[in-house]
């Protein structure tokens, strides 16, 4: 008896932590949280930005699951467009702002001094990807499905704790490039920013085309 009733649960909470693993490599987010932490050299510190980024949108998951199986209020598809479209606007003023600061004399230090007074953006920015595209989708519609509160908030739980393992695992992987190309050289670190301030503008047009 009590091997039927935790294997369906097991096998649920896996699930919803390995697809919070997957969904942290959307496009979008990578993107997002490799602009907020471009020239960083402290890999503790890109660390810190991608655990804030999966914080805030682990947060809104769990908030909006919970709403949804107790009362049965879902989000609006207008909000959740509307969250998709600030992402994509959100995305061409990070990679705008980016690419400005690394043209002028020793943008990168400029930035990293800018950015450690916006240390709330990354939580800020993962607020909105959790209400945006198909993260409510994926974390809600099995859990849902569940037959229990507990249950269900253990689902999307374990979701945001798969999205939150792979974004730290992906700041901690980024830090420690930026710190060996800041030790090569600043030409390389310029460099790599650069590429991913182009490719947050390039995110961000591509976002905010109609489909």
């Amino acid at each position: 008896m009590w091997d039927l009733v935790t294997q369906p649960l097991l096998s649920s909470l896996i699930l919803g932590f390995f697809l919070g693993c997957i969904h942290a490599f959307d496009i979008d987010h990578i993107v997002a949280v490799s602009v907020m932490s471009s020239g960083e050299k402290n890999w503790q510190r890109c660390m810190g930005y991608s655990s804030r980024w999966a914080l805030g949108h682990g947060i809104v998951l769990l908030s909006l699951g919970i709403l949804a199986y107790t009362m049965g209020i879902s989000l609006p598809t207008s909000v959740s467009l509307a969250a998709e479209k600030l992402i994509g606007l959100l995305l061409i003023v990070f990679g705008g702002v980016l690419i400005y600061q690394i043209v002028q004399h020793h943008g990168i230090q400029n930035l990293i001094r800018l950015r450690k007074k916006k240390q709330g953006t990354p939580f800020a920015v993962g607020i909105i990807h959790g209400m945006a595209g198909n993260a409510p989708v994926l974390a809600m519609l099995p859990a849902l499905s569940q037959p229990s509160l507990l249950s269900a908030v253990s689902y999307m739980l374990f979701f945001s704790i798969g999205l939150l393992t792979s974004m730290v695992l992906f700041g901690l992987c980024l830090g420690k490039i930026q710190l060996w190309f800041g030790k090569k050289h600043e030409y390389y670190l310029n460099l790599s920013a650069s590429v991913v301030g182009l490719s947050s503008l390039t995110v961000g047009i591509v976002w905010l085309i109609p489909y």
